[in-house]
């Protein structure tokens, strides 16, 4: 097959000779391929992250060669497979966790040498997080911040509450292989399952940081949840605010020859 960014999609189809058409078919055949491989690649990422089944994520879906794989959450990122795996290994399965990111929207391009691939999704979804036995602190001291409910007569805390994000993604090819290389998500909104996201926006408008969910707190031992990133993210923003407009964050791919020559997310 000719290089991918030759000049033949560029012509009519009238104006094309019977190979270069046979080149163009075989072209966008192959596209039609990756679109459909990066797609599905997401999608297991998604469903793995829904059933707390992470621990072959790095390994199975994320760039094994590149000293700059990442994930960007916004509230930090994690730089590298080793704090990867730190992130994904061993996080906590416990019965009550419930975890829903469909996403859709898709926006996919692959960059005309083949190499890469850069896509975009909306997922709408909803988290529940009960903590038996949650400690009960005052304050700055509250692992999970002033803004969730207090435990109940039982002693469990809830974190109950819609989140709706935006991802964008590199992707790279890798033995073959489309793999994950830098991930960055990006909220729409999050609001607790009883209050309406206007309500929550002002109820915080100084910290709306995920209702606390990557808040390390002093005498527990670090976890997936609460584990320092690498560095902090480029530009933490995210979430709906009622006093800015919406944040063009993660920004839409666009077409691109290669990778050089585009932005990273």
């Amino acid at each position: 097959m000719k290089e991918r960014g030759n000049n033949v999609k560029e012509k009519k189809p009238e104006e094309m000779t019977l190979e270069e058409k046979l080149d163009e078919i075989e072209r966008l055949t192959k596209l039609a391929e990756d679109k459909a491989e990066i797609a599905n690649l997401f999608a297991a990422y998604q469903y793995s992250h829904s059933v707390i089944l992470e621990d072959e994520t790095p390994d199975r879906l994320y760039a094994q060669h590149q000293p700059d794989v990442r994930h960007d959450w916004g509230g930090g990122v994690l730089e590298g497979l080793d704090e990867l795996c730190r992130y994904y290994v061993n996080r906590p399965r416990y019965r009550g966790k419930l975890i829903c990111h469909a996403i859709g929207n898709p926006v996919i391009e692959v960059a005309e040498d083949g190499q890469t691939a850069k896509g975009f999704w909306i997922a709408i979804g909803h988290e529940t997080i009960p903590y038996p036995k949650a400690p009960t602190l005052e304050g700055d001291g509250d692992p999970f911040g002033p803004r969730t409910e207090p435990p109940d007569k039982r002693g469990i805390r809830k974190i109950i509450h819609w989140v709706w994000n935006k991802y964008g993604v590199d992707f790279i090819r890798e033995d073959g292989q489309w793999r994950i290389w830098h991930l960055r998500t990006c909220e729409l909104m999050r609001a607790p399952y009883h209050q309406d996201w206007v309500d929550f926006s002002l109820r915080n408008l100084i910290d709306n940081d995920m209702c606390g969910l990557h808040t390390p707190w002093q005498g527990v031992a670090s976890t997936p949840l609460n584990a320092m990133p690498t560095r902090p993210s480029d530009d933490p923003r995210g979430g709906y605010r009622i006093d800015e407009p919406p944040l063009e964050l993660p920004r839409l791919p666009e077409p691109y020859r290669t990778f050089s020559e585009t932005f990273a997310y």
